[in-house]
């Protein structure tokens, strides 16, 4: 058993430092012979645990955007609670965790192989559609007031949450 254990995790090994060579030799640096004092006490595994926790977070995450597409209303949902009376710190932040999302999934899709270039056409396009989106809603967030966006943005995260909840139940109605 041991022995078919240590076959599988050579191989995950392998398959991952061919997709990403300088890897391991950062990891053995940083993880496995950096110093450790000798005097270790219970602080140092709340720190453990705390990256452990960090770890998991940053997986799962990936793990489940890959897969569960639509992501950016659910952050939202999450971000306006944190920021509830500034609008300007909101977008700000859900921008920058969509940009993390995005650039993680494009460095997964290629260490995977995917073939990015017959997209090309279609992903200049979709990041000209990013820019002026994002030039217009900033110019639209400057003129509208706190409470009025705040009524907005309920009703169109409602509307984004419907149309959800419409097109999954609409795999189970009868055609």
């Amino acid at each position: 058993m041991a022995n078919r254990l240590t076959q599988a995790v050579s191989g995950v090994q392998e398959w991952f430092n061919d997709r990403a060579p300088s890897f391991g030799p950062f990891y053995a640096k940083h993880m496995t012979q950096y110093y450790a004092p000798k005097n270790f006490n219970i602080w140092y595994i709340f720190g453990v645990l705390s990256m452990v926790v960090l770890i998991n977070q940053i997986v799962t995450g990936i793990f489940l955007t890959m897969f569960f597409g639509a992501t950016g209303p659910f952050v939202m949902a999450i971000y306006s609670n944190i920021f509830p009376d500034n609008r300007h710190h909101f977008i700000a932040t859900h921008s920058a965790a969509m940009i993390i999302q995005h650039v993680l999934k494009v460095i997964a899709f290629g260490l995977l192989g995917f073939a990015f270039a017959p997209w090309a056409g279609l992903i200049v396009a979709m990041v000209a559609t990013g820019f002026a989106g994002t030039w217009t809603g900033t110019r639209l967030l400057n003129r509208i007031p706190e409470a009025s966006f705040r009524v907005i943005f309920k009703a169109l995260i409602s509307l984004v949450a419907l149309h959800l909840l419409w097109r999954g139940l609409a795999s189970y109605l009868p055609a």
